[in-house]
């Protein structure tokens, strides 16, 4: 059992060598930061389309806001005429408009969350998309730091440094 735990590790070992020499670290780190400004990207479109949701309401806030203020004239005027059964027909408009007018207030609550939700999320990715960016441009200005091969030492070589530091340390 010991042996095949031994074949796998070094298979596994020479599997992981040859994928590292495949993969290019400077591709992948410049893949992962495009994924991140794609990311950036989207959220900025979901936060115009909230906000463009925002101001909508806010529009249709303001019509309905003008619409029951013309609702109040004609009550007035009818309940001034003793004109009930009209009244009764205003009074029923003002209570949609008033029910439309109350939903459109939430909505545009909801969209003011979304928006600060969106906003805080946007401005830690914007600021996790800057670090990479700036670590990956030390790394593109560095050079690579070697790899060590150890399968390129011989035996030999490491027989000949053995007895170079046994006779080191054993000299007074």
């Amino acid at each position: 059992m010991a042996l095949v735990n031994r074949i796998s590790r070094i298979f596994t070992a020479d599997l992981h060598a040859v994928l590292d020499r495949i993969e290019e670290p400077e591709a992948l780190l410049a893949q992962a930061i495009r994924e991140m400004a794609d990311a950036v990207a989207a959220d900025e479109r979901r936060l115009a389309a909230v906000k463009e949701r925002r101001q909508q309401c806010q529009r249709d806030l303001a019509a309905s806001n003008a619409r029951l203020a013309e609702f109040d004239r004609e009550l007035d005027l009818c309940l001034g005429s003793d004109q009930d059964d009209l009244a009764r027909s205003v009074v029923r408009k003002k209570l949609a408009e008033c029910r439309a007018a109350a939903s459109l207030t939430s909505s545009a609550r909801e969209a003011d969350e979304t928006i600060a939700e969106l906003t805080a999320v946007l401005d830690e990715r914007r600021r996790d998309l800057n670090d990479i960016s700036q670590q990956a441009e030390i790394v593109r200005r560095d050079p690579p730091v070697p790899r060590v091969d150890y399968d390129a030492v011989s035996d030999s070589d490491v027989e000949i440094a053995l007895l170079a530091e046994k006779e080191r340390r054993s000299a007074p």
